[in-house]
């Protein structure tokens, strides 16, 4: 078992690919970032910085085109927060194609079928919880920016440690919450990591993960264009396929 420490989660999905690859192009645009690397492209959420008023202007991600993808990569550590995703984007295409059951289908579909009678926890804002909130016989949606319903990122630990069926957000792996919050999650407990910034890598199999929730670029030009102009994931989706890989070694 891979420690649960963000430190150590990096290292690992880091050294799990080739920090040799050149990067080939690279898009930042108001809410995703995108990268390719060689036939392969990968995206990540920009953790929308740009929603409120900065101090300074994104990092820029041109400089690493052309480059070894290791020097993207190690932004997964960095101590300043927007430069992350770049790190991700380039992690996202550096990883292969899953290898074992890879399934196409709305991840809150998944959760919706297993949750009935079961408490369920969501940590983060997704679209369409109303049929998940229905369906669950307890649901709690855990939000750093709590709005009308959500319960505060402090009651993570109570909620989480009696919750059985569990959907993070993969932006948890970009502020750097991951770590912690799966260390509150009990044995057994299902974990289905939710997103298009997912890492689609057994690594964070590991980790206690059940299911990611990602997705692989059908259409790249379409979508770097489509990033460029800061267009939402929804304007994005008929370029993208959903992919949920699941843990071989998970029981629900």
């Amino acid at each position: 078992m891979i420690p649960n420490n963000m430190n150590d989660i990096l290292e690992e999905l880091i050294g799990s690919v080739d920090g040799a690859s050149r990067i080939d192009s690279m898009v930042r645009g108001r809410h995703w970032i995108v990268s390719r690397l060689g036939k392969r492209y990968g995206v990540s959420s920009t953790l929308d910085f740009c929603r409120q008023p900065l101090e300074s202007e994104p990092p820029s991600c041109e400089e690493y085109v052309g480059g070894p993808a290791i020097h993207a990569l190690r932004l997964l550590k960095s101590e300043h927060t927007p430069e992350r995703p770049t790190g991700m984007a380039v992690l996202n295409a550096a990883l292969p194609s899953p290898a074992g059951v890879v399934t196409e289908e709305n991840a809150f579909d998944i959760l919706e079928r297993i949750s009935p009678g079961r408490s369920v926890a969501v940590v983060g804002h997704f679209p369409g919880m109303e049929r998940l909130k229905k369906a669950a016989g307890e649901c709690h949606i855990l939000e750093l920016h709590p709005t009308a319903g959500d319960l505060p990122s402090e009651r993570s630990p109570e909620i989480l440690a009696r919750s059985e069926v569990i959907g993070l957000s993969s932006t948890t792996l970009l502020n750097g919450t991951f770590g912690s919050l799966m260390k509150h999650i009990r044995p057994g407990s299902f974990v289905a990591l939710i997103g298009p910034s997912t890492p689609l890598s057994p690594v964070l199999f590991h980790c206690g993960v059940s299911l990611l929730c990602g997705a692989q670029i059908i259409d790249g030009e379409e979508v770097k264009e489509a990033s460029s102009r800061g267009a939402s994931f929804r304007e994005m989706r008929r370029h993208v396929q959903l992919v949920n890989y699941w843990n071989p070694e998970a029981e629900f």
